[in-house]
Formats: C-alpha cells, sequence, structure tokens
C-alpha cells in the first residue's frame, strides 16, 4: 500500500497539522484510521476523542473511496489541531458533492454521513481549488474529568495516633512467634 505527500507541520515545536495521501484500496481505510489515532495520541488527546475522530475518519474516508474515487488520483486526509478541538478533512478527486441519505432499516450501506453528523459537531463540504472536493467534520474534545480526591479526614484535638517504635506493626503477633528468624 502506498503512501505519499505525508506531512506534520510544526508550530514552536508542538505539531498543529499533519496530512497524508492515500491509494484507492479499500486496505487504506484502515491505514488512515491507525495513522490518525496515533497522530492525535502523539498531540495529547484522550482515548474518548481519539476514538471519536478515528470513527468520523473512517466514514468519510469510506465514503471518498467508494463515492469520490477517480482512477488514478489518491484521497487525503488532514487533521488540523484547532482550539479545543480537531478539524477532520477528507479530500477526493470526485467534484460530485456528498448527499446524505435516509436509509431504511434493512439498508446495509448509507449511514456514513450520519454517524459523522451525530458524532461532530459541525459537517460540512467544499470544492477544491484544484480538482474534488473536501468533506470536514469538526470536534470538540471532551473535558477530562477532574479525579475525585477522597474527603480529607480531620484529626479531632488530643485523637492523634501515637508514632509507633521501631519494629511494631500494629498488628498482634501470633502466639508462640516471637522475635526474627533463627530466634526461640
Amino acid at each position: 500500500m502506498e503512501i505519499t505527500g505525508g506531512r506534520e507541520a510544526a508550530t514552536q515545536g508542538e505539531a498543529k497539522e499533519w496530512y497524508r495521501q492515500f491509494t484507492s484500496r479499500s486496505a487504506s481505510v484502515a491505514l488512515a484510521r491507525r495513522q490518525v489515532g496515533k497522530v492525535l495520541e502523539r498531540w495529547g488527546y484522550a482515548r474518548e476523542d481519539i476514538d471519536r475522530v478515528v470513527l468520523v475518519t473512517s466514514e468519510l474516508a469510506t465514503n471518498a473511496l467508494v463515492h469520490g474515487r477517480v482512477a488514478g488520483r489518491r484521497w487525503e486526509v488532514r487533521l488540523i489541531r484547532v482550539e479545543n478541538g480537531c478539524l477532520v478533512e477528507v479530500s477526493d478527486a470526485n467534484s460530485r458533492m456528498p448527499q446524505r441519505k435516509t436509509p431504511d432499516e434493512e439498508d446495509e450501506y448509507g449511514r456514513g454521513l450520519l454517524v459523522a453528523a451525530a458524532v461532530a459537531d459541525g459537517l460540512g463540504h467544499r470544492e477544491r481549488r484544484d480538482l474534488g472536493k473536501t468533506v470536514w467534520a469538526r470536534l470538540s474534545q471532551s473535558v477530562p474529568e477532574e479525579p475525585r480526591r477522597e474527603p480529607e479526614k480531620r484529626e479531632k484535638p488530643g485523637e492523634r495516633e501515637k508514632p509507633r517504635k521501631r519494629g511494631e506493626s500494629g498488628e498482634s503477633e501470633k502466639p508462640g512467634k516471637r522475635g526474627g528468624p533463627g530466634e526461640e
């Protein structure tokens, strides 16, 4: 499988944008998912956010492969780190714009844009300057929960635990067991 045109742009030592081009083969979608996951891990995204971005990438990439395929042309995935989130762009060489469908319960296909729209905060498409189109989705980062702290135990005056002497464990000794190894 061939991947070309990959780069990760850096601004002040921190990656802000990443993209890769993929060949029009079904195995490329799985490769795109893996690479997007790795990039987001490097960027420090939470697992929940990575999973959502990978899901959206997978749906948009599958659509590019199935509906946007043009012989001899590659499709591209671009991630752009934006404030409090990530922008996913999937571009292909076909200029036909995507159309959302309302599949029946029995339909096996036609849910990709619906899934992406349900997970993303925004979803859209635009023409590319040179050839084809770009379908994009914006996803916000989840706010990590603060770790729960155990309530601090407050001591009442005079209830302070006495410090133990060296060798005291605070546990009762078993009968017949005294001293260290070899002592009776």
